[in-house]
């Protein structure tokens, strides 16, 4: 009885931490998606300042 609410107790503990890591990994990449984002649209508006007359070629 008791190995059996010790095993419960470490898969339970298993799953909180990966449904933590899930949720970091998550939050992380909607940050990182936003700020790769900003950067692409910074730096078509960077090319089309310094090159007006150069058409855009954009590589993603």
């Amino acid at each position: 009885m008791m190995k059996r609410d010790l095993w419960r107790k470490v898969l339970l503990e298993i799953k909180e931490k990966q449904m933590a890591r899930t949720v970091f990994f998550h939050l992380v990449g909607r940050i990182t998606s936003i700020r790769t984002l900003q950067g692409f649209f910074l730096n078509v508006l960077w090319i089309n300042c310094l090159h007006p007359r150069r058409p855009i070629r954009v590589l993603i």
